[in-house]
């Protein structure tokens, strides 16, 4: 492999990141990269009223990425579905026929395939330019370098220069760590009624009990929908995002890239079938929006509220489900108090269980060594801050009750574990 090339232009790089370091925020971590797309798939109830489409769009169109990734956006930001491919019968059972939106899922993976989508993700790894650079080549490594030392101390740079090796290593380690942890997450919206959401959320049992010969059964079923029915009214704002993962490795992805940047074959590259996306899963969550599909400016703001929610709620949804899309945050520790910036927004409970972790970069290999688990910890009962989209103003609209604490305005989640053993620069991860 032409490794050398790669790290040609390194110690500059490593030199600037290193005396950048202490400027830095206190907990830097090495994040997992996210591009995100929007599917417009012409929902009938969107389609009927352009002006609540508009403001879905609009709203998804500004939602900067989840601070908790890198963002990893390319050219592609939405996808109307009339350009998707046609998947075949097989196509579709590769990806699993017994889900409703697998048709959709091998479509996007054709229009991924078609359109060199895992190409494009690379590029923007590399910074790859038609034309050479000030170094002569047509890449740069400036991006992996910043990402790929982020968590290091001025201490672990210093050794990791002075180790044999120590420079390669660290870069190789990076793109073996982080260029694998790149996703994409394709969401489409819909604006749903309470009855449709019913019909989702609700156990097609409950429903058909409704004229089930056994009294007992029935009044059950009665039952259970009159609450739904009270607890949802009108008109959510519903996402489904696809998730998926660049298929990346450093036995055969990495040395095809570096064969085409060794003969300065840009055009090759970058419409090389070499290079793939894999599918990782499906879910979805809703959000109230507005009580009837009357527009005005105040259900404008409730449409935009939702919106964010429900597209915050669903990443939530994700990273619980998919391990290898779960995320870390930094804990703080002060006196016997445990917390962490998170809170609603990533789908926090009461008595979800969060592992804290003591991080550590190898600086010879430049990969993430395997974390140590401190302890466990758990989410406090009303003690979970409530940082969703639109909380303060939707807190101090219902009023607050005396004695009760306003979640929306905690600042930060608590967590019941012993703090004695915890110590800033450790994180969490929530486990099933």
């Amino acid at each position: 492999m032409k490794r050398i090339t790669i790290v040609a232009a390194l110690l500059a790089a490593f030199t600037l990141s290193a005396n950048a370091q202490e400027e830095e925020q206190k907990f830097e971590y090495r994040r997992s990269s996210l591009a995100t797309i929007m599917l417009d798939t012409h929902d009938g109830t969107l389609e009927e009223k352009p002006e609540i489409k508009k403001v879905v769009v609009d709203t998804y169109n500004a939602k900067p990425t989840p601070d908790k990734y890198n963002d990893h956006n390319i050219d592609i930001r939405s996808i109307d579905i009339n350009s998707l491919p046609t998947a075949s019968a097989d196509e579709i059972k590769a990806v699993d026929e017994k889900k409703k939106d697998a048709e959709y899922v091998a479509r996007l993976m054709k229009y991924f395939a078609k359109e060199h989508v895992a190409n494009k993700l690379i590029a923007k790894w590399f910074e790859v330019t038609p034309e050479k650079n000030e170094a002569g080549e047509h890449y740069t490594i400036n991006l992996i370098t910043e990402r790929g030392l982020a968590g290091f101390t001025a201490e672990e740079v210093a050794a990791a220069k002075q180790a044999k090796g120590g420079e390669n290593n660290l870069i190789n380690g990076a793109l073996e760590d982080l260029i694998p942890r790149t996703f994409i997450a394709v969401t489409r919206y819909s604006f749903t009624s309470a009855e449709e959401i019913m019909a989702i959320v609700l156990n097609p049992v409950i429903i058909n009990n409704l004229t089930s010969s056994n009294v007992l059964l029935q009044k059950a079923a009665e039952i259970a929908i009159a609450k739904f029915k009270k607890a949802y009214q009108g008109y959510f704002v519903t996402t489904k995002t696809y998730l998926f993962q660049l298929d990346w490795n450093m036995e055969t992805t990495f040395p095809a890239f570096e064969s085409y940047m060794g003969k300065g074959d840009v055009a090759g590259f970058m419409n090389s079938d070499e290079f793939k996306i894999k599918y990782v899963g499906t879910t979805s969550k809703f959000a109230p929006a507005c009580m009837t599909l009357s527009f005005d400016d105040k259900s404008a703001v409730l449409i935009e509220r939702a919106t964010l929610r429900s597209t915050d709620a669903v990443i939530a949804k994700l990273q619980k489900e998919y391990d290898v899309f779960k995320t870390l945050a930094p804990i703080y520790v002060e006196g016997n108090e445990i917390t962490a910036l998170i809170g609603m927004n990533e789908g926090v409970e009461p008595g979800d269980k969060f592992e804290v972790l003591e991080l550590r970069i190898d600086p010879k290999t430049g990969k993430m060594a395997e974390p140590k688990v401190v302890q466990k910890i758990s989410a406090i009962k009303g003690k979970i801050w409530d940082n969703r989209a639109g909380a303060e103003a939707e807190a101090a609209e219902k009023g607050v009750k005396e004695g009760e604490e306003n979640a929306a305005t905690l600042g930060k989640t608590y967590f019941k574990g012993n703090a004695k053993k915890l110590m800033p620069g450790m994180f969490i991860r929530q486990v099933k």
